[in-house]
């Protein structure tokens, strides 16, 4: 067992053992640093913390010892920004459904299962002092009378979200304004697509829903993300549960992303919570436009998480559907490179370019080739009767893409692009536009340099 074997070198480690209580190099009992250990900080997956194997390592260490744990299951999740928090308490004072609160969560109280509690106390032990780590919980290492944790800075998980958000539109004439605008036409009336309600709930998507995850230029900003966009496409089964005033499981149906600039799975996190897992199992494709990495640099965490959510939902190894990633040529050997040290990394790699004609899904599914194979598996899962990547006027190999849904509506994605004839041509009628602006009129210039 490779947990084993790893436990086996620490037990043998002679520089480890130095600063362990338990080891026999000195009459005293202890290491020889022992006394001089006062934290020691964890970032451990919860299920191998709570190990035996693992609890039977703190044992070795001195009562005395702060032992910090980090990791996803126990640590707090606070609004740390504060001016993003700010700003989207603001939009979510005027429409909460387009623009839901973040996830937020208090740390959780570290309880280890029997047979591990038994491994790290033993008789007449007292058992190891486990703290979750937060944002900004600090550890004091001088001087030696203040040696401990201090959390009197960390930040409450959940901020008065109406005060910042009421106070920031306390502008006089606002709240009227908001008020006949919404007496005069809901901005959503008339769509069918339905968007997350978000915040703590974390509940999900109608029959089709556009959730941005990052609007940014190349530098992420604290207002906006790098680019991500997650399409969500419920199934037949949660759209007619809607139909029916009833409430579908979140993570029915499916979706995908177009792009994924680094922090998507955050991004992710921050809009489902809890049914994080959910949602990223549900994924079935990942389309990346071009390999700026703003476009790109988040689809390495989120194709590991889609591989642990699966397998987490019981899905044995050899059974386990790699995510499609539909992308430029080169992205395929950025992502075997990244493989090599992460054998973790599974995926279906469809070059863009494969995709460029306007075949539906219908026309080439006797076709083995590797584009009808995507096409034919995002119809089956999607309901998508068009997958088509449309070369544009960027970096090379840029594509934008243009998905047509069995039900008829039709969604265009540019990318990054100058004005495309291509893309104008092959994104007629389009239900959805999601186009690029990132430069505004005054900037001419430096969108022609740049080709935006």
């Amino acid at each position: 067992m490779r947990l084993t074997g790893v436990w086996q070198e620490l037990e043998q480690d002679a520089l480890m053992g130095a600063y362990r209580y338990g080891t026999a190099d000195a009459a005293a009992g202890g290491g020889s640093h022992a006394a001089a250990v006062a934290f020691v900080v964890h970032i451990t997956p919860q299920e191998v913390f709570c190990s035996a194997l693992y609890a039977g390592w703190l044992a070795s260490f001195a009562p005395s010892v702060e032992h910090v744990l980090v990791n996803e299951t126990v640590s707090g999740r606070p609004a740390v920004f504060a001016a993003a928090a700010a700003n989207q308490a603001r939009l979510h004072a005027l429409h909460p459904r387009i623009f839901p609160l973040p996830f937020v969560a208090d740390a959780a109280t570290v309880v280890l299962p029997a047979s591990a509690a038994a491994a790290a106390a033993p008789a007449a032990t007292p058992p190891p002092r486990v703290t979750p780590a937060s944002p900004l919980l600090k550890l004091c290492l001088a001087p030696a009378s203040n040696i401990g944790l201090d959390a009197s800075e960390t930040l409450a998980a959940t901020p008065d979200w109406d005060g910042l958000g009421r106070g920031a539109l306390a502008t006089a004439g606002v709240d009227e304004a908001l008020a006949d605008s919404r007496a005069a036409a809901d901005p959503t009336a008339g769509l069918t697509a339905e968007l997350p309600d978000g915040g703590n709930g974390g509940t999900g998507f109608g029959p089709v829903g556009v959730g941005f995850l990052g609007t940014g230029a190349a530098i992420p900003s604290k207002y906006r993300n790098a680019s991500g966009v997650y399409l969500r496409i419920g199934s037949g089964e949660q759209q007619q549960q809607q139909e029916d005033g009833e409430e579908g499981e979140d993570g029915q149906g499916g979706g995908l992303l177009l792009d994924a600039g680094e922090g998507t799975l955050g991004q992710l996190a921050r809009l489902h919570g809890p049914c994080l897992d959910a949602v990223i199992g549900g994924l079935r494709a990942v389309c990346i436009s071009h390999m700026h990495a703003d476009h790109h640099l988040g689809a390495v965490a989120v194709l590991l998480r889609h591989r642990r959510a699966a397998l987490a939902a019981g899905s044995a190894s050899g059974a386990y559907k790699p995510l499609v990633v539909i992308g430029p040529r080169p992205l395929r050997r950025w992502l075997l490179e990244y493989a090599s040290i992460e054998p973790a990394l599974a995926f279906v790699f469809c070059d863009c370019q494969l995709l460029a004609d306007s075949s539906d899904s219908a026309s080439d599914a006797a076709s083995d080739a590797p584009a009808a194979c995507v096409r034919a598996q995002l119809a089956e899962a999607l309901g998508l009767q068009q997958v088509q990547a449309v070369s544009v006027v960027h970096c090379p190999l840029s594509y934008g893409f243009v998905l047509r849904h069995a039900s008829g509506w039709k969604l265009v994605y540019s990318g990054d692009t100058r004005p495309s004839d291509a893309l104008i041509a092959a994104g007629a009628e389009a239900t959805v536009l999601i186009h690029e602006a990132t430069f505004e009129d005054s900037l001419t210039a430096d969108a022609l340099d740049k080709n935006h």
